[in-house]
């Protein structure tokens, strides 16, 4: 079987390399929810100081932070306001709110209230329309 990482075997077993010094450092066998973290992101470095044991949860936090492509935070393009986007709009959001996004757009406030007219208008007929 082909690994990622280097292994060793102990025992009958195969271990991965990095776990095995981990323990070796700690003086005790890793839990299952323990992770070994690379300090300097080579997975080839085992040496025992590169090497650091960290709860699962914060080290998939770590890493999910270096893969994050689209900010979590971005700063509206209108008004400067720092805002925090829908997870999955993170790519294309560039406003706080929708009246910064008509800004944006260059809708007027006057053609916004138009539109919402028009759309309660065209409500009204249709639930006339049904009642009929």
């Amino acid at each position: 079987m082909t690994y990622r990482y280097k292994t060793v075997k102990r025992g009958g077993k195969t271990k991965l390399l990095h776990r095995h010094i981990a323990e070796q450092k700690l003086g005790r066998p890793l839990l299952p929810d323990e992770h070994v973290h690379h300090g300097n992101e080579q997975r080839w470095d085992n040496r025992p100081d590169n090497l650091e044991v960290l709860p699962a949860a914060e080290h998939q936090q770590l890493h999910a932070e270096e893969r994050l492509v689209h900010q979590r935070e971005k700063a509206c393009e209108v008004c400067s306001t720092v805002f925090t986007p829908h997870p999955t709009k993170r790519k294309r959001a560039k406003t706080c709110s929708k009246s910064c996004a008509d800004k944006l757009r260059g809708i007027t406030e006057r053609e916004t209230k138009a539109r919402a007219l028009v759309l309660a208008n065209y409500s009204e007929r249709q639930a006339l329309r049904e009642a009929a």
